[in-house]
C-alpha cells in the first residue's frame, strides 16, 4: 500500500476521509496524543491496547469510537492536529 493512497472511514452512516499518510506518522502515539487533549484516559488507552494485543486488529482510533471512548469528530480533531 502506498502513502498516497487513501481510507474512508464509514461510522454511523457518516463518511469520513483521511490520507494514509495521515495514519502512518510516527510522532506522539495517538493514545498518548488523546489523554493529552482530554479526550480519553489512561485507563481507557491501556484497554484498547489490551484488545489490540488479544486480537483485534482495527485501528486504534476506531476501537475507541466502537467502544464509545471518543466520537468520530475527536479522531478527525486528532487527524487535523498532526497536519500543523
Amino acid at each position: 500500500m502506498s502513502s498516497a493512497e487513501s481510507i474512508v472511514f464509514i461510522l454511523h452512516l457518516t463518511v469520513y476521509y483521511t490520507s494514509m499518510d495521515d495514519l502512518t506518522k510516527k510522532e506522539e502515539k495517538i493514545g498518548k496524543a488523546l489523554v493529552r487533549m482530554g479526550a480519553l484516559t489512561q485507563e481507557q488507552v491501556e484497554d484498547i491496547l489490551q484488545r489490540q494485543k488479544a486480537g483485534n486488529s482495527s485501528l486504534f482510533g476506531v476501537i475507541a469510537i466502537e467502544l464509545g471512548y471518543i466520537d468520530p469528530e475527536t479522531l478527525l480533531r486528532y487527524l487535523a492536529s498532526k497536519e500543523r
